[in-house]
């Protein structure tokens, strides 16, 4: 994930931005994991069990729905 699409330019390292996103997945049940270092950062990794079914499938998109508007509003991170 990046600040601007166009540049490619990244959330500033402040804003906590994976630890953010893992954190209200975790709020709503479901688990996100980060990748990436350096540079490259800010990668939200999904890792679900091969048995998913369509509810679990809901309730993990629903749940990076949340996190990315929770989002919206960095003024307000999670910690």
């Amino acid at each position: 994930m990046v600040a601007d699409r166009e540049t490619l330019i990244p959330f500033d390292q402040s804003l906590r931005v994976t630890d953010q996103i893992i954190g209200h997945g975790m709020s709503q049940g479901v688990f996100f994991y980060p990748g990436g270092t350096g540079e490259i950062r800010d990668i939200i990794c999904m890792g679900p069990a091969f048995i998913i079914d369509d509810d679990d499938i809901q309730l993990t998109v629903d749940a990076l729905s949340y996190a990315l508007d929770a989002l919206i509003d960095l003024e307000n991170p999670v910690t």
